[in-house]
C-alpha cells in the first residue's frame, strides 16, 4: 500500500524506501540531520510542493530502476527549491542509471556533487536547476536545458565559471 510522510524533522535516522514500496512525501518542508536517504530499485516516490533540506552528513541515493518524482513549492520561503544541502555538508547526491526521476526545482548542493549515471534522466516536461561544485553524468544521462518559464521566474545569478569535461 501507498505510504505516507510528513513535514518535519528528521534526525539520525537512516530511511531507506525499499523495492515494492510506494511512498508520498505530504506537501511541506523535510529537514533530514545526519541521515542517509535511499531508495531502492523498484520504489516509487513522489511529493509535490515538497523542499528536502540535507544538514549534518545527510546524503540522497536514488537507485537504479527507482521513481523519484519531486516538485517545489512554486510559493513560500522555498520557492523553487526541491533539494538544499547546506554549504558545510558536501555530500554526493546520486540519481543512479535506470532510475526514473521528475524532479522540479532547483537541486542546490555548492560543496558537493550531484551525479547523474547509467540511463538517468529527468523527464523532460519538469525544469531542474542544478548548484553543485561538480555535476558528473554518465551513460545517457539527461536533462532539460529551457527553463524559462518554471521556477517561478527564479534565475540563479552567479560568477563561477562552468567547465565542461570529456
Amino acid at each position: 500500500g501507498l505510504k505516507t510522510i510528513n513535514p518535519g524533522v528528521y534526525c539520525n535516522n537512516n530511511l531507506t524506501i525499499n523495492g515494492g514500496s510506494k511512498v508520498k512525501f505530504n506537501p511541506g518542508t523535510y529537514v533530514f540531520k545526519g541521515t542517509d536517504i535511499s531508495i531502492l530499485g523498484g520504489a516509487e516516490v513522489t511529493g509535490v510542493d515538497v523542499t528536502i533540506f540535507l544538514y549534518s552528513g545527510a546524503q540522497l541515493n536514488i537507485a537504479a530502476n527507482a521513481v523519484f518524482t519531486l516538485s517545489a513549492p512554486m510559493t513560500g520561503t522555498y520557492a523553487g527549491v526541491a533539494i538544499y544541502s547546506e554549504a558545510a555538508n558536501p555530500v554526493v547526491i546520486k540519481l543512479n542509471g535506470g532510475s526514473s526521476q521528475s524532479i522540479q526545482g532547483f537541486i542546490y548542493n555548492p560543496k558537493g556533487i550531484v551525479e547523474f549515471s547509467g540511463n538517468s534522466a529527468t523527464a523532460s516536461d519538469r525544469c531542474i536547476r542544478i548548484v553543485a561544485d561538480t555535476i558528473t553524468m554518465t551513460g545517457t544521462s539527461a536533462l532539460k536545458a529551457d527553463c524559462s518559464a518554471e521556477l517561478g521566474g527564479r534565475d540563479i545569478k552567479t560568477v563561477k565559471q562552468i567547465r565542461l569535461v570529456n
